[in-house]
């Protein structure tokens, strides 16, 4: 009990202390012993005092909703190796946000969990070959536009749900 009332105090201190300036949340606190983020991805984690955390950690659906006590950007596929890699040492639930969409009834069994936030991975690029690139951030509309810009089209007429590119006429 007095554990948890101090770790209110010290929440409630830091949230008053913060200033516009993003503090990199680097401290994980868990029930049994308290974990840092790695060095080389502390400045990507964010706690409830930042004040983007509810802007990264929303989602398009609000229905029995996760609930989240920090937010992890990763810039690069290190990065998300590393934070992986520390989520899954310190025995922290997480949740991965990819383009925002996805649903299941039974995601409200997440609660007070890391949201990795793949934002940064938010890309789709015709290559030469008419394949094409598609980040783990991207939205199916982006990937619609760069598809149908470059005069193809989407096809699921392969086995297993596997798109295919088609050339069409414009």
């Amino acid at each position: 009990m007095v554990g948890s009332a101090l770790l209110q105090a010290v929440s409630a201190a830091f949230f008053f202390a913060s200033t516009a300036t993003a503090t990199p949340y680097t401290r994980l606190y868990d029930r049994q012993a308290n974990y840092t983020w790695p060095s080389e991805v502390a400045g990507q984690a964010y706690g409830p005092s930042w004040p983007q955390f509810v802007n990264k950690t929303t989602r398009w659906s609000t229905y029995e909703p996760p609930s989240f006590n920090e937010v992890f950007l990763p810039k690069t596929e290190e990065d998300v190796a590393i934070g992986l890699q520390y989520l899954s040492s310190a025995g922290k639930s997480f949740l991965v946000k990819s383009g925002g969409h996805g649903y299941s009834p039974s995601l409200h069994v997440i609660q007070n969990a890391a949201m990795i936030n793949m934002e940064n991975f938010d890309y789709v690029i015709m290559n030469p070959d008419h394949s094409v690139t598609v980040g783990t951030g991207a939205r199916f509309s982006k990937l619609v536009d760069v598809v149908g810009n470059a005069g193809r089209e989407l096809s699921q007429s392969q086995p297993h749900h596997q798109c295919a590119l088609e050339e069409r006429s414009i």
